[in-house]
């Protein structure tokens, strides 16, 4: 579908995106679920200890416009440069993102990422970040 009614761009990076990996069956679907549940696990063992981790949204400055469709490899180095947003995702934890910064026109910020059913403590936590930063007006970074 996304082919047949997705744009031209949203159609490359889907093939990125899929181009890494192989086809998988229903074993390798139930084998990456159990791996799930182990990571999460250990995470829950680390948030015993810190309920809140505060982490780069990106591990590289602000990527601009249409930077992910450029190539393949450029796609592949966004992903790995993200994994904190990605880690959150996959594992179901709450996490806020606030931004912090300009960079080169671009906003910059960081992720809070809150223990299982905790969102508000994530929440709590951004909006006390966003009063000490301040709203970062959009039209500094439209570029």
């Amino acid at each position: 579908m996304i082919e047949d009614y997705g744009s031209e761009d949203i159609v490359s990076v889907i093939n990125f995106r899929l181009s890494k990996y192989p086809d998988a069956t229903l074993e390798d679907y139930v084998k990456a679920l159990a791996r799930r549940i182990e990571v999460l696990q250990q995470w829950s063992i680390i948030m015993e200890d810190y309920p809140l981790i505060l982490a780069p949204v990106s591990l590289e400055p602000p990527i601009g416009p249409q930077e992910d469709k450029e190539s393949n490899e450029r796609y592949q180095q966004i992903l790995e440069a993200q994994r904190w947003l990605i880690a959150a995702n996959f594992l179901g934890l709450p996490a806020a993102s606030v931004p912090t910064g300009i960079s080169n026109g671009l906003p910059t910020g960081v992720q809070l990422i809150g223990r299982r059913y905790h969102e508000t403590m994530c929440l709590d936590v951004a909006q006390v970040i966003e009063d000490r930063v301040g709203i970062l007006s959009h039209q500094l970074w439209e570029v």
